[in-house]
């Protein structure tokens, strides 16, 4: 909230783009991936972090983690902006708990 109130009017002026690129030139309104994985490079090197991390890995483990901890796949589409509900699936097994599991048979032996 706190950025929002610094930036509204930056946020006003780009058409109403919550993180609207900064680069005047561009033709684009919003920041674009590039801006993104650029930020995301500087920040790895300034704070040493491992250098295999992307800012994939980090779509992936909110993903994952939403799905863990109880997020609807159909809200998870939306905000990934996945078009078809297959490419969100993949995050169902990444985000299973195996020691949650038991099989009927468990209890019989």
């Amino acid at each position: 909230m706190e950025y929002y109130k610094k930036n509204h009017d930056k946020i006003i002026e780009s058409g109403g783009y919550l993180f609207p690129n900064v680069n005047k030139n561009s033709s684009l309104n919003h920041i674009n991936d590039a801006s993104i994985k650029d930020f995301f490079s500087k920040l790895k090197k300034k704070h040493n972090l491992d250098s295999q991390m992307s800012f994939h890995t980090l779509r992936h483990s909110f993903a994952t983690e939403f799905i863990r901890n109880g997020g609807d796949l159909w809200k998870l589409k939306a905000i990934l902006g996945h078009t078809s509900i297959n490419s969100t699936t993949v995050y169902l097994h990444m985000a299973e708990n195996f020691n949650d599991i038991h099989s009927p048979l468990d209890g019989i032996l």
